[in-house]
């Protein structure tokens, strides 16, 4: 009867056991200690993790766990668990795993080896988690940090970052370092900026370790200047970490002023008349009213911060919003009258209806028997901390050039639409065409305005419910809650409708836009893969048009090169003629002439990279703008190699530049090291320009183009060339 109850234990405890491991969140494994990691037994939590089912790990069915270790990890766990074997201890790990669907997931694995009495080890037991988002959180931690120190060095408040256990300080920023009269941040750290209690250096530690054990504080601060002079800071701690350590920031505002006008307040035997000339010339809005709610004082600071010139009109619904009103009335004015003090942020309007975010304070103000007989407020306007708080966040959530949204929000929206009911969810992928070639010969500046085009587009097609993100240098995702399939082909259509629009008056640079999609229908569906398919058929979209693309921004160009020729008409023809007469002198292949028929009309291509205001400015060019000129060249083989048309001439392109002494740019190549079509060229092209008006220039007689051609011969020319072609049009 014992025996059969004890087996029934055990039998409840193995049963326990058993479900345990089943349900365990992650991967619960036992398995050899072979090459394979030959798994034994694991519970339901391998599907979720590596997409494969249990039966597919047992005994390496279909894939041993070894197998979907990331390679370069393999070694390296091998490694870490025959060590903790070896001292017989337990063994926690981090390294990358492959699933099924080829994702890469970083995984923690905690376990260890189970060995037989003699000390032998029989086999291995762990559990395996998901941490993929703990380290991408901590990646977005170290850009944030990034952030935080650029801010931190500008920023227009005090901040000081002290050690994890408050008692140091590590780093300060110019502010703060001023603010105590210092010079250096070693200054700062050497300087007795303490006085006397409450305001001591133990009571600082008191309020570091206080925020640290229980999270951010407010107070005021008596501090001391290296010449000894006392000022009063508000101060606001909290802890953040930096570089992975836990750190004490102190942010402070410079509140001497406002202490001094509220001492004056405060002290029972001041007059009125003396309170006035103490706040006279604060910059701070400081008024008093009586308890009913009438003005008794306001400087001028409150006149000017409002625009009104009569007192009267400085009452609590005339200053402050409605909302605003209504609560200091009915609960900030009762506080104040029962403890005596209240401080906050709050808003003013202004005259013409303009919002004034403020920092307020609102006090008892006593008479000579200790009655309360009026109520002082001092407000400051937080204008500029508010829009430094704005552009804060505007920073880490939207795209500088474009003004929408960036990654970081796009994955946050992502993540917040896979646990909403706004299926079906479609993701459209976008990514602009030929950006590159455009930015390598027209410039960035006009990359950029090409970018903002696009997303104008883009904007133009989208509903306010829609989410339009840059995520890429030209990519972009549009995420569309509660849109079919055939919905999001139809705002496809209006994408390209609005492209041809946009293309029909603006020829010299087409937009082009590649773009493909993908809709998830059920919950089960993951955001991330719809977005992995909608790019898939992105760039299945952009390699059908890639040909097409490159032949249209070409086209472009060349209309942008005609239109900026327009001044030498003629210029080429004649060129053309007079490089034909030396080909045919020469007696060069039929290949040769067409290239060089080619190189007269198109090896100024790429002027189209160069600023109107140098390339057709008339005074001489200043040594940067020569620089700049001279880049015309590489711009143009740059175009050519990207164009079928011209690749077979994009290296004559890139010479046509260069002496025959080798002084000639941008390669400084000599003699017949440069192409025969280039040395060609070298010689018509200067002759046409001397003998014809130029912008730069008035044209010459033909003896003195002769003559100078002769004097640059074996310099810029080539000698033999130069004979040859004088006999052509002596």
């Amino acid at each position: 009867m014992i025996k059969i109850t004890y087996d029934k234990i055990n039998e409840s405890k193995e049963n326990n056991n058993w479900r345990l491991k089943t349900n365990f969140p992650g991967m619960v494994y036992r398995c050899k200690n072979d090459d394979q990691w030959t798994i034994e037994f694991v519970n339901q939590g391998c599907y979720k993790l590596t997409g494969y089912r249990q039966k597919n790990f047992i005994n390496n069915k279909v894939v041993s766990y070894n197998q979907i270790i990331v390679a370069e990890y393999r070694d390296y766990v091998r490694n870490k668990l025959t060590e903790a074997f070896a001292e017989k201890r337990d063994f926690e790990i981090e390294y990358q795993i492959l699933t099924k669907n080829d994702e890469k997931k970083w995984v923690s694995e905690k376990g260890q080896g189970i060995y037989t009495d003699d000390g032998d080890l029989s086999y291995v037991e762990g559990f395996i988690s998901d941490i993929t988002e703990k380290k991408q959180a901590k990646k977005k931690l170290a850009e944030n940090e990034a952030k935080f120190k650029t801010l931190f060095n500008k920023s227009p408040l005090s901040y000081m970052v002290f050690n994890e256990e408050g008692t140091e300080i590590i780093n300060a920023n110019t502010k703060a370092i001023k603010s105590y009269g210092c010079s250096s941040l070693n200054e700062l750290k050497n300087h007795n900026k303490w006085c006397e209690p409450p305001y001591s250096y133990h009571e600082a530690r008191k309020m570091n370790k206080k925020a640290i054990e229980e999270g951010p504080q407010q107070f005021e601060w008596l501090s001391k200047k290296k010449n000894d002079e006392l000022f009063w800071e508000h101060v606001h701690l909290r802890t953040i970490e930096i570089d992975g350590v836990k750190r004490v920031v102190a942010m402070s505002v410079d509140i001497t002023e406002r202490k001094q006008a509220e001492e004056g307040l405060k002290k029972k035997d001041r007059k009125l008349e003396r309170l006035v000339a103490v706040l006279k010339n604060s910059k701070d809005y400081i008024g008093m009213i009586d308890l009913e709610g009438n003005p008794i004082y306001h400087n001028p600071a409150a006149f000017e911060m409002l625009g009104y010139e009569k007192e009267e009109k400085l009452i609590i619904d005339n200053v402050h919003p409605v909302k605003e009103a209504k609560k200091i009335k009915n609960e900030i004015l009762p506080q104040v009258k029962k403890e005596g003090y209240w401080e906050g942020t709050n808003k003013l309007v202004d005259k013409a209806g303009n919002i004034i975010p403020v920092r307020q304070t609102i006090f008892t103000v006593e008479d000579k028997s200790g009655d309360i007989f009026a109520l002082a407020t001092i407000m400051r306007d937080i204008t500029a901390q508010k829009e430094y708080e704005r552009k804060l966040e505007k920073l880490s959530l939207y795209d500088q050039l474009t003004e929408i949204y960036n990654r970081f929000y796009f994955e946050k929206e992502l993540q917040s639409l896979e646990a909403e009911e706004n299926l079906p969810i479609s993701i459209i992928s976008a990514d602009i065409d030929g950006l590159k070639l455009i930015n390598d010969t027209l410039g960035h500046e006009f990359g950029d305005k090409l970018l903002q085009d696009s997303v104008q587009i883009l904007e133009n097609v989208i509903r306010s419910s829609d989410t339009l993100a840059r995520i890429g240098g030209d990519e972009f995702a549009i995420l569309l809650p509660d849109t079919s399939e055939k919905d999001t082909k139809k705002i496809i259509k209006r994408i390209k409708t609005e492209i041809t629009a946009y293309n029909d008056n603006s020829p010299k640079t087409p937009i082009s836009i590649s773009v493909g999609s993908s809709t998830a229908k059920e919950r089960k569906q993951s955001l991330k893969e719809v977005l992995k398919k909608a790019d898939d058929a992105m760039y299945l979209n952009k390699l059908e048009k890639s040909g097409k693309v490159k032949s249209s921004i070409m086209s472009g160009l060349m209309v942008a090169l005609k239109e900026r020729d327009y001044i030498l008409e003629g210029h080429t023809r004649r060129v053309n003629e007079l490089v034909q007469k030396m080909a045919e002198k020469l007696d060069l292949s039929a290949t040769k002439q067409e290239n060089l028929r080619l190189l007269a009309q198109v090896h100024d291509l790429g002027k189209v990279g160069i600023p109107d205001e140098i390339l057709f400015k008339e005074e001489p060019l200043t040594e940067q703008e020569w620089q700049t000129m001279k880049q015309h060249p590489e711009i143009g083989y740059r175009i050519a190699s990207s164009s079928s048309e011209f690749g077979d001439i994009a290296d004559l392109i890139l010479k046509h530049h260069e002496s025959f002494d080798g002084t000639g740019y941008p390669l400084a190549i000599a003699g017949k090291s440069i192409p025969i079509e280039d040395r060609i060229l070298a010689i018509v092209d200067s002759f046409d320009a001397m003998t014809n008006d130029r912008h730069y220039s008035q044209a010459i007689s033909n003896r003195e183009a002769i003559k100078e051609l002769k004097r640059c011969s074996g310099k810029q020319f080539d000698p033999e060339l130069i004979e040859i072609f004088l006999s052509l049009i002596e």
